[in-house]
């Protein structure tokens, strides 16, 4: 039925801008993780390959991507990452190489390159594949609406906006921890205020916190203080 059709592109469509959206935002997260995290001398310890598929003029073509896998010191030990994927056109470094990373210091697992721009391109290469997808999607629902009539393309919307709208309700714990916030630990508490590294200003922005159990919060400042109460620090 056309109007299944037109349901599931709008939808797609949604699920296109929220992609673009995501995108933007590990951008700004990988932007802040630069500007403020722990510096670190990470050494590559080893070279991780995986396969892939892809089909031209009907043959089968096997390609490879490449991540290059650091070791580096943090409070809790040595820790492994990957860093940012890596095309077989690329150059690879070599095992032994050092490389300057900075780090999350309430999460360390979480690491970006110190010099350079790759994971910014990486977000942006998502936030552009995410506005074709909605650009597309939007394309077919206007040519699948074109034979319907007002009251099918309506409830089409609808029907489409309802899903999205449940899932994001049924996920926002997850989207909330996933959005941009700093780390209480890459902040300091002065005067009763929280105040942002290295230029001492009160802090206005999403924090996240983390409370006795080892749960993590997110918090909201302004000018330094909580919009809304921390949990209780033991």
């Amino acid at each position: 039925m056309p109007w299944i059709f037109l349901t599931l592109a709008i939808l797609f469509a949604c699920i296109g801008v929220a992609g673009a959206l995501w995108g933007g935002a590990k951008a700004l997260e990988a932007e802040r993780l630069k500007r403020a995290g722990v510096p670190a001398e990470a050494v590559i310890v080893r070279i991780d390959r995986e396969e892939f598929h892809t089909r031209k003029n009907e043959v089968e073509e096997v390609h490879y991507r490449y991540f290059e896998v650091i070791s580096y010191p943090t409070s809790e030990g040595e820790r492994e990452a990957r860093l940012w994927v890596k095309a077989e056109t690329e150059p690879l470094r070599a095992v032994g190489d050092k490389v300057a990373v900075r780090f999350n210091p309430a999460n360390p697992s979480q690491v970006v390159e110190a010099e350079g721009s790759r994971q910014l391109r990486g977000a942006a290469a998502g936030i552009i594949f995410g506005l074709i997808f909605a650009g597309a999607s939007a394309f077919i629902a206007l040519r699948v609406s074109r034979g319907l009539s007002a009251a099918p393309v309506l409830g089409a919307a609808a029907a489409a906006v309802l899903i999205l709208a449940l899932s994001l309700f049924l996920m926002r714990g997850r989207i909330a921890q996933a959005l941009p916030a700093a780390d209480e630990a890459a902040l300091v508490h002065s005067g009763g205020l929280l105040l942002e590294l290295p230029d001492l200003k009160p802090y206005t922005g999403r924090v996240r916190v983390r409370g006795a159990s080892g749960d993590v919060r997110v918090v909201r400042y302004k000018d330094g203080k909580p919009v809304e109460a921390p949990p209780a620090k033991p």
